[in-house]
């Protein structure tokens, strides 16, 4: 599979989680410089003040970019993904995880190495669920039966007709994510189902 065709999936997947309304709402943008009152005559408009002076560089490193989007409704990204998957004849790979998490990271840089990915899109399609504490999100760990204290990420692999057939909630995912992204990728293998199966 090319990475055109990998996109063109991704592309598939949102437009479905879209559809279902998975992203609830995004903020509002600032009113554009024209939508602005106009002032009242003999009055000049506030000028806008300079841009701030760059600021130093730091020794704290930059914030990693997220893995799991806070705003995504999770029970709607999972029926929205239970779609492609059924009309795809894949199966639905549901990660509960943190944006603080570090085996969430390790995790996701497994699933996204190049070489793993064509292989695990062809089998799964994957929902990156966020379960931070505050997060609505959190609720859906107990329907599952996982426990966010022994570990997380917390991965569900689906069935071909959507039911869970694996879940991890002892924190094995978490484990094999100390020993690396090849320890999570050989774990994610033995999710894969074998040909002519």
């Amino acid at each position: 599979m090319t990475s055109r065709a990998i996109s063109r999936r991704a592309g598939a997947i949102f437009a479905a989680a879209f559809a279902a309304g998975a992203f609830g709402a995004f903020p509002a943008a600032a009113a554009p410089e024209a939508a602005r009152p106009t002032p009242a005559p003999g009055r000049k408009r506030a000028s806008t003040p300079a841009a701030p002076a760059p600021k130093k560089a730091s020794a704290t490193p930059k914030a990693l970019p997220p893995i799991y989007e806070s705003y995504l409704v999770g029970e709607k990204a999972i029926a929205a993904a239970g779609r492609v998957a059924t009309s795809s004849g894949r199966r639905v790979l549901v990660n509960f995880g943190t944006n603080d998490c570090d085996a969430c990271r390790v995790v996701n840089d497994a699933i996204y190495d190049p070489v793993f990915l064509e292989p695990f899109m062809k089998q799964f399609i994957p929902v990156f669920i966020d379960v931070s504490p505050s997060n609505p999100n959190r609720e859906l760990l107990a329907r599952y039966g996982i426990d966010p204290a022994k570990g997380l990420p917390a991965i569900v692999v689906s069935t071909k007709e959507l039911d869970p057939a694996v879940v991890t909630r002892d924190g094995e995912v978490a484990r094999a994510a100390a020993n690396g992204k090849k320890a999570v990728q050989d774990w994610l293998l033995g999710q894969f189902e074998q040909s002519g199966n």
